[in-house]
């Protein structure tokens, strides 16, 4: 069994890892005459604030701050290396998050998250899939929901400007460009996989992005001439940036939300204190970030709030809780000496299939990424049934929550994650994939019966970066839910949560393109 070498381990993580409606007269110019501050605040630039922030400043009566933590990179000529797309992510625009797993010995994952204006879609492997239309149906049981497939499915074309189709199904004027690398662009090894595929009964598969798509074919992905297509780049374009009404705040962490009772009235920053007054705050740090404020501003389970000394401004025990994400393993197989090789290509192709008994979404999930003489997969579970959880450690907004993402914490992942690595064993023993491989490398061919697969896939599961959940939309007679369905946080006024946090459950795809659409739809909510 042969280690991943340490440079393209690292460069594998880098290339995937960095991967509203307010109470009536609080409308644009409604802050406080003679008091500095914003008609809306947002906190956090990442991938669903940047959005909010472009949308939100159409409106030029309004105006827009939005704060974050990290650097800003205004234009793609000033972007590093590793957020163009073209190396490593560079530590410094990293929130150094991880994760104790349960084992033997019990292990810590990194978590990367983007800590830079546009976030995850700075940082992330460029991955632009939508998923199922039960994916959105699921999170709500009322059939004029904002969030039910055919209400999103217009936020989704608007979004985007496909390159490849032109059809009911997708958009063509959005800011963010979808591309794909056809069949007659890839390489031997890509087309082999796909027929080896096709030989298994997995049907082909021309648009991942049509509904209820399911099968192998082109991955569609948003960056154009080898530049990630953040919604830093996309949305706040320079013609956004120069709208009067619209203030950026870069290298600015906040510190806490401030209320008068209970309505948020701005917020507080790390640096020296100062106070920032707002019409309506928008929280938009993340599902790591976004709980970790709500907690630190005293919004959360009130007994953990007590004992770091924050006075609870409103008991919600769901903030921090259902913690969900996709895990993820990379097989790894050597290739035979004679097959061309390549330099590193990522992303060309994509394999959903359905575990068996079948899901309503396809679950499983195979991407093959070649470099040099190997091959190697992103094979996950897309509907895990493992929850997770965050909780405060300190009020310091400089320390990081405790983190526990229980990855394979329930029997159903590990048998449909034991179900895509045989599915992957018998494709790799199909022809023609089977002439191009030398040998299974990770987790290599010693690990055959269940068990041993089994504790194989255990000691090499990590995170796949599409973290949501922690302040989940849903009614206020679900104890777990943070917000409604305008995504107003229970009990407070003029406070809103507008991320992937806010996501209720899992989509079973990448999670950039549907954070950028609830970020979409959340922005006619205010």
């Amino acid at each position: 069994m042969r280690a991943l070498p340490i440079g393209r381990r690292t460069f594998l993580k880098g290339a995937l890892a960095f991967t509203a409606g307010c109470s009536s007269g609080m409308g644009p110019g409604a802050r406080r005459a003679g008091r500095r501050g914003y008609d809306v605040v947002i906190v956090g630039g990442g991938t669903a604030g940047c959005v909010l922030a472009a949308r939100l400043s159409e409106d030029p009566r309004r105006t827009v701050l939005v704060i974050e933590a990290g650097a800003d990179f205004a234009t793609e000529a000033s972007l590093p290396p590793g957020i163009r797309g073209s190396g490593p992510i560079e530590p410094e625009f990293d929130w150094d998050y991880s994760t104790d797993e349960h084992g033997t010995p019990p292990r810590k994952i990194g978590l990367p998250r983007g800590k830079v204006m546009g976030g995850c879609s700075a940082t992330n492997a460029m991955t632009a899939l939508r998923g199922h239309p039960v994916d959105y149906d699921e999170w709500s049981t009322d059939p004029k929901s904002p969030w039910r497939f055919n209400r999103l499915l217009p936020f989704f074309r608007k979004l985007e400007r496909d390159a490849d189709f032109h059809d009911e199904w997708h958009g063509s004027e959005g800011p963010v460009p979808i591309t794909r690398v056809l069949p007659d662009k890839q390489t031997d090894v890509m087309k082999a996989f796909v027929a080896a595929s096709l030989g298994c009964k997995h049907p082909v598969v021309q648009d991942h992005n049509r509904p209820r798509s399911i099968g192998v074919g082109p991955m569609p992905r948003n960056q154009l001439g080898g530049v990630r297509q953040s919604t830093a780049l996309t949305y706040l374009s320079a013609t956004t940036r120069a709208r009067k009404n619209l203030t950026i705040r870069a290298n600015t962490l906040v510190d806490t939300i401030t209320f008068h009772g209970n309505r948020a009235t701005g917020v507080r920053l790390a640096a020296g204190g100062e106070v920032i007054e707002a019409g309506q705050v928008l929280v938009s740090a993340g599902a790591y970030g976004s709980p970790h404020l709500l907690m630190r501003s005293g919004i959360g389970p009130a007994a953990l709030l007590r004992t770091h000394s924050i006075p609870v401004v409103a008991d919600r025990p769901g903030v921090g809780q259902n913690l969900l994400d996709h895990p993820l393993v990379f097989p790894d197989f050597a290739l035979k000496p004679g097959v061309p090789s390549v330099p590193f290509v990522a992303e060309n192709v994509l394999s959903f299939h359905s575990s068996a008994p079948p899901t309503a979404a396809p679950d499983l999930q195979l991407i093959p990424l070649q470099h040099a003489n190997s091959i190697t997969f992103v094979m996950s579970v897309m509907k895990p049934s493992a929850v997770g959880s965050l909780r405060l450690a300190s009020r310091d907004p400089r320390v990081m929550p405790v983190i526990d993402h229980n990855y394979l914490g329930h029997a159903a992942d590990e048998r449909r994650m034991l179900e895509v690595m045989r599915e992957l064993r018998r494709i790799m023993r199909s022809s023609p994939m089977k002439e191009l491989v030398a040998e299974e490398l990770s987790p290599g061919s010693a690990a055959e019966t269940d068990a041993a697969l089994l504790t194989a896939l255990r000691d090499r599961v990590q995170t796949y970066f599409h973290a949501v959940g922690t302040c989940k939309l849903g009614p206020t007679s679900d104890p777990r839910s943070v917000i409604d369905e305008r995504l107003r946080v229970h009990g407070i006024e003029h406070l809103m949560v507008c991320d992937a946090s806010s996501i209720p459950t899992l989509p079973s795809v990448n999670t950039n393109l549907s954070v950028i659409a609830v970020a979409e739809c959340g922005a006619t909510l205010l």
